[in-house]
């Protein structure tokens, strides 16, 4: 089929004159009948606009490939979601699947926890969202990890940190505190992305609490060194010095 009968084609079935088209496309009434009629060419900003009116690709266009413009899909695969890990058995033994995900074949990924808690929800990750992750060997400094710890078998999500020979998993929100890994934690993945639900009013509203929260207490602090004849350069020494002490009696 030739440019111009497809071209007629598409204006039919959108039930379009060609005077209307015309206006579309921004080109004269004969241009367009020239074009259907196959007595003239249209040129590529033309047919670009024709493409993007009607949802079709320019190849198609012009005799070749596919009539739809979109890229194609990505293939997908099932990963599954796992509750409550049972002890004794493998991670990803069909006793701890609660369901399954669809993901894209792009991300590497073995299985997906659901997120619960508000742990990680100032880095983004809300409670309720669905965190996608690969098993690892040894996680990334820095990278957002799952781990369990023997007891309780229950997965928690945190931020992977070693400092100074010491690995911890530490949250995305100040009012948790840093938990040391122990020979009784065990990393089980480390997430490669993050399905999440819309965000609702209240969380919003929860973080401009935390934040006002937040912004008080260093608003005292400000206040507290003004009062003092501080200012930010000698506040910076006495914590670098207090520090060092710390450390110092720790050591002792």
């Amino acid at each position: 089929m030739p440019l111009g009968a497809r071209l007629k084609q598409l204006r039919e079935e959108r039930e379009q004159s060609r005077e209307q088209l015309a206006e579309i496309l921004g080109v004269s009434y004969w241009a367009l009948s020239k074009y259907e009629k196959d007595e003239r060419r249209p040129d590529h900003d033309t047919l670009i606009r024709i493409s993007e009116h009607f949802g079709t690709s320019i190849d198609w266009l012009l005799g070749q490939g596919s009539r739809d413009s979109s890229p194609p899909c990505p293939p997908k695969t099932f990963i599954p979601i796992l509750g409550r890990i049972k002890a004794g058995l493998p991670l990803l033994s069909e006793a701890n699947f609660e369901g399954e995900i669809e993901v894209s074949k792009d991300i590497k990924a073995d299985f997906a926890l659901r997120v619960s808690g508000d742990s990680m929800s100032w880095a983004g990750i809300a409670d309720g969202d669905i965190a996608i992750l690969k098993q690892v060997a040894s996680p990334t400094h820095g990278a957002v990890v799952a781990a369990i710890e023997e007891g309780s078998w229950e997965a928690t999500l945190k931020f992977y940190s070693k400092d100074n020979g010491q690995a911890l998993l530490k949250a995305a929100n100040p009012e948790y505190k840093d938990i040391p890994i122990t020979p009784q934690h065990r990393v089980i993945g480390q997430v490669v992305s993050v399905s999440k639900n819309p965000p609702s009013l209240n969380d919003y509203l929860a973080h401009l609490m935390y934040k006002d929260l937040s912004d008080r207490k260093w608003q005292l602090a400000i206040e507290l060194a003004t009062q003092a004849g501080l200012d930010g350069e000698n506040v910076a020494s006495l914590i670098t010095m207090f520090s060092k002490s710390v450390k110092a009696f720790k050591k002792t």
